[in-house]
């Protein structure tokens, strides 16, 4: 099918590349998890994978699995117990491909992975008075006594196994924050492979105080030979894996640089250090210079070395191909990176940045924690530094002023935009924006607000299914925004700390601590407390974080790793039981995401997030999803055409439909994944059909049944033509008058002739038609038909026409059986109540209610149990009918309701009739075409087989062509005063499909579309 697309603006957007970086060559890390269902199993997807890779799942060396899983990477062994072991083939297209290791069931949802937690120790006497506002005075004479805690932990596939594993920075109980003078333990890193095996300790030394902001440890495979290294700042007193000491030139390795007396702990003197370890070993590699220097500690900020010793680091592709590692100093006021590059046996600096002007770069501009991506698109990693951005060559990016946070998150936070987006908090009072989200390529603000405060947290996860994009929140109010800035949650707010995938769906969970709460759209409900299980405890105090959160094992949710509180020698980690039918690739294989895990133990630990948006994939399982207004079940009368069903699909390559009537057609659309089925059945009967999805890795069904009946004869129950001209009543050409109550009708111009036109006042005015034989509609068929225009229609409560009471009451004679048409919340309500059950149909009918004549057709269909509702000619839904007898001899009212007579309905009614028999779509269609205003042409006539939609639109119409037609057409849109606001002349083949888009500045109203092809004219009504 051949298209054509006008559009009256354009929109160009600009290509990402996609870096050529390197993914770590992993294994299928399968985990097996006893839990109340059986053995829940899970295990890696990886990039490489090909799309129609399966695996065979063995229990104890027998299959279980009847076929290879394919849409999913996890499955339920309900028959799986604590001693099964388990292992998978995978399959390709019937050939095995791999075979994975066999694992044995963990016990709980957690692993325990045993640690040689160090020795503790004494500091060296001290007395300090601290730089706090309250001058605390420290006096320890004989020493501190301190102990060690696992604390930051960061992963890598050290040994080349395809297996991560983890490196443990060990902190002294007396570790400090720069700003605090005091003696701290040392501190230490260990290695340990997934079953606890200890692979060697790196004795940071006296040299390098413990603290957030004093160690950050960067694991990755720096020179690709496929085995991780581990590289972070070291001084002398440092000793290697292998018991070496580090040492650079002549320099003492036993020489202490600490400070003493008034200041005593603090470390401003002496030689740094760069090392890199080796990731299997513990050895030193390589030792340079530490660069950026501390040089004059008053040149950061202070005299006091608060500001020259707060570090961050990062692993960044500044070219695109290789990791470079990036090591920082300061970002309260001076701020400087240097980028090297690791061949394997030596470090080599690619640049350095050093912003020393207040002002300008990246001074002032730094949070404690960073990100890394590209941000602008070139292939090449960039560093956001908090509100500023460090390009690959080492030059400031852009800055945007609003200075020092204590957080940032950076992914596609709103994926309507082009490229990533930023959130962060700002500590500057003084800041433009207390938070904000601004643009990751240009420094853009998108959204924020000026808070004059500290605001210390925030976080952007996203949440809320029912809003596209990411969430955010920080401590500045009780706010929750989409990523558009709106308000969506005014108390409530959930926790802001770490975000983490834990259930099956694509939204974040929350966690904080020990807690992971899952948001339900107006609060956060606790999923799990990890501290239930086995003394499972976060790290870095009041941070609450965890010791990591990561994607390292299983499918592509998040481990949690914790430490056991009461041991103290224990890493807790956490892994989901939860199914998920989403098959997604490894998070790892992310570059954002893989590079947030070896920035993740930097100062203040953020989470990590991904480089695309998660909310816009989908499950590898065929699907259908319905299109349009037609239903696979219908019944219509013979010459009628079906309202025509189509449906999308995704994850197949084309549809099978067998067993339609002769006299319908199926268009396929393949490229757009979209089909339709339309035309006229040509003899009664009833035909069930089936539609199957072809080419995909799982076919999806839909079946359905089209009867054909002879053609309904509908009887007229009452007909109020409103055509009187005086007077109080108004003639029912079948039984006798409406009279008017409280009021005197005014009679107006209508469709045909006159109309009745209702005043807003009083409330109680209305007609009223005592009930008679004809009008007890009972069990049967009906329809109402009525003509209407609105005075108005917001915020309303209208009845248009309303038969019997909607409560029982003996002494009033009131059934509770009732029927009526209802205009409230913006829907056109169709409610039949047979005073057990009540059926509503609602209709969104906003548009229809602006002051121009609509047509409307209400129908109950015995046959199908169904009522359905048309709006000026055109099918607008259908509900299950479960009511049954409604007969009552209660009044008929016009323009309000009966009983209480407190909705009056403010406009005009005209050509109301009421129908024994449910009226059909061609029927409906007919009796619109047949009173509707002539508009443009009276000449015009609508064309059965040339399409035009949607009825409701916003910013874009479609026109679909039939066959028949080509050559030189016009297409024609006129507003409801005839005013013409597009004209557009093409020429055409048959069959073409036309697309008329940049319609969203028109206003809301009624529009008409005339298609003139040679000598013929189409016209159809659209609503905006």
């Amino acid at each position: 099918m051949k298209k054509i697309s006008i559009a009256l603006c354009f929109l160009l957007l600009r290509g990402i590349m996609i870096p050529l970086w390197g993914q770590e060559k992993l294994d299928r890390g399968v985990v097996a998890v006893k839990s109340s269902d059986g053995v829940f199993l899970s295990w890696r997807s990886l990039v490489t994978d090909a799309r129609k890779l399966g695996f065979d799942i063995y229990r104890d060396g027998v299959k279980i699995t009847t076929t290879p899983v394919v849409t999913t990477t996890n499955y339920v062994d309900k028959d799986g117990t604590i001693a099964s072991r388990y292992m998978l083939k995978g399959i390709l297209d019937g050939t095995e491909t791999e075979t994975t290791k066999e694992v044995s069931v963990w016990a709980e949802q957690y692993k325990r992975i045993p640690l040689k937690r160090p020795g503790g120790g004494v500091t060296l006497p001290y007395d300090v008075v601290q730089t706090d506002k309250d001058k605390t005075r420290e006096t320890y004479p004989d020493g501190q006594e301190y102990t060690y805690t696992p604390n930051d932990c960061s992963v890598g596939d050290v040994d080349g196994d395809g297996e991560y594993e983890i490196i443990v920075k060990w902190d002294p109980t007396n570790s400090r924050d720069n700003s605090f003078y005091g003696y701290t333990g040392n501190v230490y890193l260990d290695c340990y492979k997934l079953d606890g095996t200890f692979m060697w300790r790196i004795d940071l030394g006296k040299n390098i105080r413990a603290g957030a902001h004093y160690t950050q440890f960067m694991v990755y495979d720096f020179d690709g030979d496929g085995k991780a290294e581990v590289a972070c700042k070291t001084a002398p007193g440092t000793i290697d894996g292998q018991g070496k000491s580090v040492i650079m030139g002549s320099d003492d390795p036993n020489a202490d640089y600490r400070s003493s007396g008034s200041k005593a702990g603090i470390v401003v003197n002496g030689p740094e250090y760069l090392t890199v370890f080796s990731g299997q070993t513990g050895a030193e590699i390589s030792t340079i210079a530490y660069s950026p220097l501390r040089g004059n500690i008053n040149d950061w900020g202070d005299g006091y070395g608060n500001r020259s010793e707060r570090y961050l680091a990062c692993v960044a592709y500044l070219d695109g191909v290789k990791p470079s590692l990036v090591m920082c100093r300061g970002y309260y006021a001076r701020t400087a990176l240097a980028a090297y590059d690791f061949d394997g046996t030596k470090l080599t600096m690619r640049w350095a940045h050093d912003s020393k002007v207040s002002g300008s770069g990246a001074y002032g501009q730094g949070n404690h924690n960073l990100s890394v991506a590209d941000v602008d698109g070139d292939g090449c990693d960039e560093i956001v530094y908090g509100a500023c951005v460090i390009d690959q060559d080492g030059k400031t990016l852009y800055r945007t002023g609003l200075g020092h946070g204590d957080a940032i998150h950076l992914s596609d936070l709103d994926p309507d935009l082009d490229g990533l987006e930023v959130f962060s908090p700002h500590e500057e009072k003084t800041a433009a924006y207390g938070y904000e989200m601004h643009s990751a390529a240009t420094g853009e603000i998108i959204f924020g607000e000026k808070t004059g405060t500290d605001v210390g947290r925030g976080i952007a996860a996203d949440i809320d299914p029912a809003h596209r994009g990411f969430e955010m929140w920080s401590t500045a109010n009780g706010n929750v925004y989409d990523c558009k800035g709106n308000i969506i949650a005014s108390k409530n707010r959930p926790s802001v700390n770490f975000r983490v995938y834990w259930d099956g769906d694509l939204q974040d969970e929350l966690l904080d601590g020990v807690k992971i709460d899952k948001w339900n759209g107006t609060k956060a409900n606790r999923m799990i407390t990890l501290s239930d299980y086995s003394n499972a405890a976060s790290c870095n105090s009041t941070k609450a974080t965890p010791n990591l959160s990561a994607d390292i094992l299983g499918d592509w949710r998040e481990e949690i790793i914790l430490w056991d509180s009461k041991t103290c020698s224990d890493l807790l980690v956490f892994t989901t039981i939860i199914p998920t039918e989403y098959k997604i690739t490894t998070l790892m294989h992310d570059p954002v995401y893989r590079m947030g895990i070896a920035w993740q133990n930097v100062a203040y630990n953020q989470p990590p997030h991904l480089g695309y948006y998660l909310g816009d994939q989908d499950t590898e399982n065929a699907s259908f999803a319905k299109k349009g207004i037609g239903y696979l079940n219908q019944s219509i009368d013979l010459g009628e055409a079906i309202s025509p069903i189509s449906y999308s699909w995704k994850n197949a390559e084309d549809v099978k439909i067998a067993g339609l009537p002769e006299g319908l057609n199926v268009v396929v659309d393949k490229k757009e994944c979209f089909f339709t089925i339309e035309g006229t059945p040509q003899a009664t009967g009833t035909y069930a059909y089936t539609i199957e999805s072809v080419g995909g890795l799982t076919v999806a069904t839909l079946s359905g049944s089209i009867k054909v009946k002879a053609p309904v004869v509908l009887n007229e129950l009452a007909y109020f033509s409103f055509d009187e001209t005086t007077g109080t009543s108004a003639v029912n050409s079948v039984y006798g008058k409406a009279e008017a109550v409280g009021f005197v009708p005014t009679w107006i111009n209508g469709i045909r002739q006159q109309a009745l036109e209702l005043p807003a006042t009083p409330a109680t005015r209305r007609m009223e038609q005592p009930s008679y034989d004809q009008l007890r509609l009972g069990t049967g068929d009906f329809s109402v038909e009525l003509w209407f225009r609105s005075n108005g229609g917001d915020g309303v409560d209208w009845y248009l026409f309303h038969k019997g009471s909607h409560a029982k009451n003996a002494s009033t004679g009131a059934t509770g059986k009732w029927v009526g048409l209802q205009y409230k919340n913006g829907n056109l309500t169709f409610g039949i109540d047979d005073d057990v059950t009540k059926s509503n149909l609602d209709i969104p009918a906003t548009q229809y209610f602006n002051g121009e004549w609509n047509h409307v057709v209400c129908v109950r269909d015995g046959e199908t149990k169904t009522l359905k509702m048309y709006i000026n000619g055109v099918f607008q839904g259908e509900v299950t009918d479960k009511t049954g007898d409604i007969s009552e001899s209660e009044l008929f009212v016009i323009g309000n309701c009966n009983v209480n007579f407190n909705t009056p309905f403010t406009g005009a009614i005209d050509e109301l009739h009421v129908y024994g028999g449910a009226m059909s779509a061609a029927k409906a269609k007919e009796r619109y075409e047949l009173n509707k205003p002539t508009g443009i042409s009276e000449e015009t006539a609508f064309h059965s087989d040339l399409n035009i939609y949607p009825l409701y639109f916003k910013d874009e119409i479609t026109v679909e062509f039939p066959a028949e037609i080509s050559g030189c057409t016009t297409v024609s849109m006129y507003s409801s005063t005839g005013t013409l606001v597009h004209r557009t002349a093409y020429v055409v083949d048959g069959g073409a499909v036309l697309y008329i888009s940049g319609l969203d500045s028109l206003p809301k109203g009624t529009y008409l579309i005339v298609v003139e092809a040679g000598t013929t004219k189409f016209v159809k009504k659209l609503l905006k």
